[in-house]
């Protein structure tokens, strides 16, 4: 398969999930997931990663690759992702656990590792329609660190609208860090700010500065509670490989509508967030997710 053409496309809601992986563990995982074919649910069992393949893909050695294979496929047997419950009226929103993979083996006499993806974590891959997250996988081979490529894939999401608002918690939920970095100093200097320059240096991504800072914060008396990101697609990047590629639909699909942000044709609980931060920030009111999408776009002129 050609590395650049080579694309992760996952539905949103697994973008939005909590965990944490080791960075050789996220990249078996996203090499596999770049092997699935999104507009089908005729997938293989199982998916075979060789170390040439890996080495070339990750720009290391095959000696490297080889040994980074068996160990990320032994440690990525246990591992989990929790997907979140939205809150509805009279329950708090929750996490419901759920599995990566349910088989691994490593034949070191053929070069290569297999894995099967447990059917909980390939629902969120296949007979994608809408509501999905999806970028040329050769964006983050050079990006270092599972926080980087995190971070990454929770703003390629929002590449059509520009920027994203975190609030703090909810980013160290996503990433696994809720018992790191207390001290918001801490998480920017360790964790925000690398991944932006980083981002920026090495992605499909340019990040917007303001006043020579990498994004913008939202306080509450003397706390930080949030921060907000604004970015473009380069223009020099090539189209047909860096942006989301349309998915043929082959009958209309009305979604099911279960949650207040779905039933305001937000795209996720992630975006309906957005909107109600922006609004807290702007003193504006949105009635639906095409009034914010409108809002945003003007901020982004006046940029």
């Amino acid at each position: 398969m050609d590395q650049l053409t080579q694309r992760v496309r996952k539905a949103n809601r697994l973008n939005e999930a909590k965990f944490r992986l080791t960075t050789t563990e996220y990249r078996i995982l996203l090499l596999c997931v770049s092997k699935v074919k999104p507009m089908t649910d005729d997938v293989p069992n199982k998916f075979r990663i060789y170390g040439t393949e890996f080495a070339d893909m990750f720009g290391i050695s095959t000696k490297n690759a080889y040994k980074q294979i068996r160990e990320g496929l032994d440690s990525t047997w246990d591992k989990q992702f929790f997907e979140r419950i939205p809150a509805t009226k009279g329950t708090e929103a929750g996490w419901r656990r759920r599995r990566f993979v349910i088989t691994q083996e490593y034949n070191p006499g053929e070069g290569y590792g297999e894995l099967e993806f447990h059917p909980d974590f390939l629902q969120h891959l296949v007979n994608l329609r809408e509501q999905y997250t999806d970028y040329g996988l050769r964006n983050v081979t050079h990006l270092p660190s599972f926080n980087v490529i995190r971070v990454y894939e929770l703003l390629v999401q929002f590449r059509k609208v520009g920027h994203r608002t975190f609030e703090i918690s909810w980013f160290k939920e996503l990433l696994g860090l809720e018992n790191s970095y207390p001290r918001f100093k801490d998480l920017r200097t360790h964790v925000i700010e690398p991944a932006l320059k980083l981002i920026d240096a090495h992605t499909d991504i340019q990040i917007i500065k303001h006043d020579k800072k990498w994004f913008r914060t939202e306080k509450r008396g003397k706390k930080v509670i949030a921060f907000e990101v604004y970015f473009r697609h380069k223009a020099q990047q090539t189209l047909d490989l860096d942006e989301p590629q349309p998915l043929p639909v082959e009958e209309p699909v009305t979604p099911q509508v279960e949650y207040e942000w779905e039933a305001a044709g937000y795209r996720t609980e992630g975006e309906y967030r957005d909107a109600r931060n922006t609004e807290k920030r702007y003193g504006v009111t949105f009635n639906d997710a095409r009034e914010y999408i409108a809002f945003t776009q003007k901020l982004q002129r006046r940029a």
